[in-house]
């Protein structure tokens, strides 16, 4: 007890007045929260100080949780990529919670959404969004993801994630790999009380608070689905997001058609800060070789989104999300440790840009439009980004891929306005350290 103590009290002075002004801290919010809520529980009646302890951290809880206190959607800020490591700590705190004060915290608009969330960024048998750290390291919905949308249908009756969950077991996602929640499972085996979808399921749906919109040409039959996913948000980017406001990826069949580029084996190596985060690996655009800093500054947000049965249309304005270099300590600590500068030869810095507007639809079931708005307060050179696994041909006016695995064949045709000089080509700005 006197240890635990000891090291509770050590850092509790250290989150009072900077978790609950932080964006987003992803080790406290992933695991540290639920420690040092368990250790304050536990110290309760064994050292006065420790009542301040258990009330902040219920305080902070409710003016932050569960998903950085500004996200209703379901979905998650960091991506799909880094969601999994935070289900521990979405499943047992408010159980702990709900158990101390009689009162569901699973009612939270968040919770409530999370089936929705969940199936529409990474279908079953597919891959995710691709927006985020880790987001290549999957190519079906990870086992925990599948484990909480089984216990949120069991337990709370949490729309879509009774199907979602169904699904997912059902097609490489095995509940049964499971250990978080397996212990749940044994104890507790009553059905869904919702297995389907609702009948009146959307095919693409908004996630505004985050920025990210997600257009499927079928969503209940995501093994013939075309997946464009859009990224415009109002939380910039840093922690495990990327520099990839207003970019998109495409996937058919569960497979990438095109996609951001880089391997995530470190959070800021220099393959990291150059070839994965930069925007440079994203399928956006460049101005005069420069992309989007990290940082909250860098923002973007979607102004407009619809859905009908044949089209699916999102509109994203990054016109701010060119603002320089990052000013945040940690990423400037982090260039630093990794020795790559935010020059910009490097592709950091200002820009004159004025205006970048995206409008992207779907026309079902095959047929993908992009069309940019962009401007610039003095002449420069854009650069159209786009990524894929599968070997490029270049063509008269863009380019044609092929997959055999999902039997898929796409081809870009690029206009404009002024005069293009198409270019394919392989390989990485910084190439990852496999050693």
């Amino acid at each position: 007890v006197a240890k635990l103590a000891e090291a509770t009290q050590a850092e509790y002075p250290h989150h009072v007045g900077r978790q609950e002004s932080t964006i987003f801290d992803n080790h406290f919010w992933q695991h540290c929260y639920r420690k040092f809520q368990r250790a304050s529980l536990v110290l309760l009646y064994e050292r006065p100080e420790s009542k301040e302890m258990v009330e902040y951290y219920y305080e902070l809880w409710t003016a932050r949780a569960p998903a950085s206190g500004f996200n209703l959607e379901g979905n998650w800020v960091n991506g799909t990529g880094y969601f999994g490591t935070n289900i521990h700590t979405l499943y047992d705190v408010p159980s702990l919670l709900s158990s101390y004060t009689g009162f569901n915290f699973f009612a939270h608009p968040w919770f409530r959404n999370a089936g929705r969330g969940m199936l529409y960024s990474a279908p079953p048998d597919s891959l995710s969004d691709g927006f985020g750290d880790g987001h290549s390291k999957r190519q079906r919905p990870f086992r925990t993801r599948a484990a909480l949308a089984d216990f949120l249908a069991r337990e709370h009756n949490v729309p879509y994630a009774g199907w979602y969950a169904r699904e997912c077991d059902q097609t490489g996602s095995a509940l049964a790999s499971d250990y978080l929640l397996r212990e749940y499972r044994v104890l507790n085996d009553q059905p869904y009380a919702a297995p389907d979808l609702p009948p009146d399921a959307p095919d693409a749906v908004l996630f505004k608070d985050t920025g990210v919109a997600e257009m499927h040409s079928s969503i209940r039959d995501y093994g013939e689905n075309l997946f464009v996913s859009f990224r415009s948000s109002p939380f910039g980017s840093g922690s495990h997001t990327l520099a990839n406001q207003n970019s998109f990826n495409i996937q058919y069949r569960g497979q990438a058609i095109f996609r951001a580029k880089g391997h995530y084996f470190n959070f800021s190596d220099p393959h990291n800060l150059m070839s994965y985060r930069h925007t440079r690996a994203s399928n956006s655009i460049l101005v005069d070789g420069i992309g989007q800093p990290f940082s909250a500054d860098g923002y973007g947000w979607i102004a407009r989104f619809s859905e009908s049965d044949s089209i699916a249309y999102s509109l994203g304005d990054a016109s701010h999300a060119y603002r320089g270099t990052s000013t945040d300590p940690m990423w400037i600590k982090n260039f630093a440790r990794a020795g790559v500068e935010q020059s910009v030869a490097n592709g950091f810095g200002k820009t004159p840009l004025g205006l970048f507007r995206r409008h992207v639809v779907l026309l079902r079931p095959n047929t993908v439009v992009i069309y940019d708005e962009l401007a610039a307060r003095s002449a420069v050179r854009f650069d159209w980004l786009l990524h894929s696994p599968l070997p490029m041909r270049q063509t008269g006016s863009g380019v044609q891929v092929e997959d055999e695995e999902s039997r898929a064949a796409a081809e870009l045709n690029l206009y404009s306005g002024q005069a293009i000089t198409p270019a394919v080509s392989t390989g990485y700005r910084v190439p990852p350290d496999v050693s």
